[in-house]
């Protein structure tokens, strides 16, 4: 390989014959050196050299000789002979080969040369990569004092020299190949020629070197892969096999007797499709086939295969069409065994259907007060979300002081199976006939009971094998703390290991069941409270009428009569007795008003009209009008805001208006009093205001207030029965709302109540 030329070294070379044409050597050189710097020759050729900061193409050269790696390599037989023949050639005493880098000049070989290695700065190989150009040097005695500073030179006595750069295939100056003697001659122009040649030789035992290195590196790391692909094969967790058009199995891997159970030698020249499932077998024979005459690598294929043992495992696999390598053919296939993920996938599809099924039975038992219906169709959803013959809900009962039994109250069969919970259970069967007491302690104690029929007890097992249950759990049902029976998977088809998600999801339905049936008796306590309750509201209200009449009429005869001895008597009785008439005249007609106001109390509920769209503006205006002389003698000031129309009984709404004027009048401090009525809209409601400037009371009474004939003040101070505001509560409650009130004493009171709206 002939490197590429980068100058015109004959322009330096002294040749021989006639003296008449002037080489271009020693002061030439020097001139042509101290053209390209103005300062010492070596330091500016040091400075470009060895700064590659200065010099763009130095970061590409060195890159160049690093490639090589032959910086620091012992000696090479290759290299020593073309330094012998160098010297040989041009009749020199002593030859030598450098390699030049960042800070150095490296000897690879050399004949009659011990050094290994010089700074750069002021070397002959740095001189050549600096210049790019072959130099020769006829006498250096004669020579420029740059040429003379030369570390050859001055330290070694080199009279005469002549170099030449190597060249790297790419243009890049890596080194020198020169010759030196201790007189001063010239070369020739043939060995000047010979010794550019040898300097290409040594380019291309380079090349010949980097390539036979980056062959075997390619072999050793050739070699490595196919360690690591036979580990791989031979120990990894994936079986590989190779597999001819025919389904016929050429190669299978070890990994194959770890996960199926054959030897692979036992696999080898049988046809693998005879394994796969019987459902599964048409769809991968399909994948196959097309990967057949599909170049490239196929798509994952999901299949069971059957192991050595008989049973299936789950097989995840690629298949490589191998049709395009020479001495391949078939197709590669890279199983996995995938059948933990694949169960976990069902499972996870399962837990989904039953927790899908548990939601909706929780729905259907929820939804109305009755559980009893549509219960056998959502528990047949959760039995085939769970895949299971029966699921059924077991009630335990004890009738008449008789033994405790259990009765299948509702259950579910799949197609296929006959139900025989009944035909055992129907009619219920004592627990101790059924030999059962353990199944009640665990589920009396919230533990659920679950297992293959043949490992429970003798006489457990008897019932289950009655029952055509091959494998059951159940879970309790508890209604008010109490176990109240339980609902159970059973599986008829064989045996079964129970997961958690399974008897959680059970846990699930006998908590939601157990809800239900609370529920239900709740309500029917509720539906029986009401009964009762509509039962003493009519007591009530006969009792009420009863007030209303046969007490007042008598209370009106006192009082009358009472009247009547006060009027008669007047003047005649001591000062005493005339009291003491005064007295009852006044007790008789305060319980006269505290019977009016006990009847108003029972008749909200009972005598109450359906709330209404009322204008409160218009029920306001009434009761100022009832009020007018009490709001003239008190001097106060009434006045409210736009109010709005609210859904209220009006004869209602009239009577807790009239009562919170009347109290806030009543109330009333030495200033002159002053009320307002106000309402503001507050999320769907009307919030309703009556402010005063009245005595106010303390702010931990603000409840007591509303209490039956609880009074802050006497009733010398002020008159009333304490009943006003428990009328106001019980009116506004029935309405839906709520009342209260805000004061500081000698701050005035407001109380705020608020109502429906009444629409448009």
């Amino acid at each position: 390989m002939r490197p590429a030329k980068v100058g015109r070294p004959a322009r330096l070379a002294a040749v021989e014959g006639s003296a008449k044409p002037r080489p271009r050597g020693m002061g030439d050189l020097a001139r042509l050196l101290r053209g390209r710097s103005t300062g010492c020759p070596c330091c500016a050729l040091s400075d470009a050299s060895m700064n590659p900061t200065t010099t763009a193409n130095e970061t590409q050269r060195l890159a160049a000789l690093h490639r090589y790696q032959i910086l620091d390599t012992p000696r090479e037989p290759a290299f020593d002979s073309l330094a012998a023949l160098t010297a040989l050639v041009c009749e020199a005493p002593s030859s030598i080969l450098c390699f030049v880098d960042e800070s150095r000049s490296w000897t690879k070989a050399g004949v009659n040369n011990e050094i290994l290695e010089v700074p750069r700065e002021g070397s002959v190989a740095a001189l050549v990569v600096a210049l790019r150009e072959s130099i020769v040097v006829r006498d250096t005695g004669e020579a420029a004092p740059e040429i003379q500073a030369l570390d050859a030179v001055a330290r070694h006595g080199v009279r005469s020299f002549a170099a030449v750069p190597v060249v790297t295939p790419d243009g890049h100056v890596i080194g020198a190949m020169g010759v030196f003697d201790r007189r001063p001659r010239c070369l020739s122009a043939s060995q000047l020629a010979a010794l550019e040649r040898l300097a290409q030789q040594v380019t291309t035992r380079l090349e010949l070197r980097r390539h036979a290195r980056e062959l075997e590196e390619a072999q050793a790391a050739l070699g490595r892969s196919e360690r690591r692909f036979r580990a791989l094969v031979e120990h990894g967790s994936d079986i590989v096999t190779l597999i001819e058009p025919d389904g016929i199995a050429a190669f299978v891997s070890p990994a194959v007797e770890r996960f199926l159970g054959y030897a692979p030698e036992e696999l080898l020249g049988a046809n693998l499709f005879g394994l796969i499932h019987p459902e599964d077998v048409d769809r991968v024979v399909a994948a196959f086939a097309d990967r057949l005459v599909r170049p490239g690598i196929g798509e994952p294929t999901l299949f069971r295969f059957r192991t050595r043992e008989g049973d299936w495992r789950w097989l995840e696999a690629i298949g490589t069409n191998a049709g395009g390598e020479a001495d391949v053919l078939g197709m590669i296939v890279v199983a996995r065994d995938v059948t933990r993920r694949v169960r976990a996938e069902e499972a996870l599809r399962r837990r989904e259907a039953i927790l899908a099924a548990v939601s909706c039975l929780a729905e259907q038992l929820l939804r109305g007060a009755a559980w009893q219906p549509g219960l056998d169709q959502a528990l047949g959803a959760l039995g085939e979300a769970a895949g299971v013959t029966r699921v059924y809900v077991c009630e335990r009962r004890r009738a008449n002081g008789g033994p405790e039994c259990l009765v299948v109250e509702h259950d579910w069969v799949a197609a296929g199976h006959r139900a025989r919970q009944r035909d055992l259970m129907r009619n219920g069967v004592p627990l101790e006939e059924l030999g059962l007491e353990r199944w009640r302690a665990r589920l009396e104690a919230g533990e659920p009971v679950q297992g293959n029929a043949r490992d429970f007890p003798r006489r457990e097992r008897a019932v289950l094998q009655a029952l055509a249950i091959r494998s059951m759990a159940a879970v309790p049902v508890r209604v008010g703390g109490e176990w109240w029976g339980f609902v159970g998977f059973g599986e008829c088809r064989g045996e079964r290991e129970w997961s958690a998600a399974e008897v959680d999801a059970l846990r699930a339905v006998g908590n939601v069941l157990g809800a239900a049936v609370e529920r239900q008796q709740m309500q029917e306590r509720l539906e029986a409270t009401v009964t009762e309750l509509a039962r003493s509201n009519a007591e009530l209200e006969e009792f009420a009428y009863v007030a209303s009449h046969d007490l007042q009429e008598p209370l009106r005869m006192v009082e009358s009569y009472l009247a009547l001895v006060q009027r008669r008597y007047q003047g005649k009785l001591d000062t005493s007795a005339e009291e003491f008439i005064a007295y009852a005249l006044d007790g008789a007609q305060r319980m006269r008003q505290l019977i009016r106001d006990l009847l108003a109390i029972s008749r909200v509920e009972t005598r109450g009209r359906a709330p209404q769209r009322t204008e409160m503006g218009a029920v306001l205006a009434e009761v100022l009008q009832d009020l007018a002389e009490t709001v003239r003698e008190s001097g106060a000031a009434v006045t409210h805001g736009d109010l709005p129309a609210v859904m209220a009984d009006g004869t209602q709404l009239r009577q807790v208006l009239q009562n919170l004027l009347s109290n806030a009048i009543k109330f009333r401090s030495e200033a002159a009093c002053r009320v307002s009525v106000d309402a503001e809209r507050l999320d769907g409601e009307w919030l309703v205001s009556v402010r005063d400037n009245g005595i106010g009371l303390p702010p931990q009474h603000a409840e007591r207030i509303f209490a039956p004939f609880q009074r802050l003040h006497g009733r010398s101070e002020y008159p009333g029965t304490g009943i006003g505001l428990t009328l106001c509560r019980k009116i506004i409650e029935r309405h839906g709302g709520r009342i209260w009130v805000e004061s500081r004493p000698g701050e005035g009171a407001a109380f705020l109540f608020t109502l429906p709206e009444g629409g448009d």
